[in-house]
């Protein structure tokens, strides 16, 4: 300040923050889901920065109708996390490996991202929707069922019926 005869002095301090995301596991593996159910698996996103940290998901749009997310974008807090679920229903069968290149980027950025996307997470997704294939042989002559007829009291006949498993994976029968 011109002829000021008391100079002033202001101190500063600035603690430089990346805006980053933290998260507990690096993929969606859904394994095994048995047709017409439904599977969620769900990623924990924590913000261990003290700026407000605001993210965004790509690539949902070429999973298909069989994958749902909670959310695509938002913010999280300094100091705290949110939890992304993916949810997946199987609607036909089909096996989703690491060759598929299935994935999610997960787009990290400060307040009004006027730096851009800083961080990016690349999520693969493993899955697999399969379908319990049974045959069944009845013996010739019954058409669907098993026809004993009349039978005498005390009487005991037999028939035999073949369960053939077609399917991938071992099942059981009661």
């Amino acid at each position: 300040i011109k002829e000021n005869p008391e100079p002033i002095i202001f101190k500063l301090s600035c603690i430089g923050q990346k805006p980053e995301l933290a998260l507990d596991k690096k993929e969606f593996n859904f394994n095994k889901v048995l047709l017409h159910r439904k599977d969620s698996k769900e990623i924990s996103m924590e913000n261990r920065t003290l700026i407000p940290v605001q993210w965004k998901l790509e690539g949902m749009d070429q999973l298909g109708d069989e994958f749902v997310c909670n959310q695509l974008c938002g913010w999280i807090e300094p100091r705290q996390s949110f939890k992304l679920v993916l949810s997946f229903r199987a609607l036909k069968p089909l096996i989703i490996t690491l060759k598929e290149k299935k994935i999610l980027r997960l787009l990290v950025s400060s307040h009004n991202s006027f730096l851009g996307f800083m961080e990016n997470h690349v999520i693969p997704i493993l899955a697999e929707a399969y379908d319990v294939s049974l045959e069944i042989n009845l013996p010739k002559g019954n058409d669907g069922g098993l026809d004993f007829g009349n039978i005498r009291v005390n009487s005991e006949v037999k028939f035999t019926c073949g369960l053939k498993n077609k399917g991938k994976y071992p099942i059981k029968f009661k």
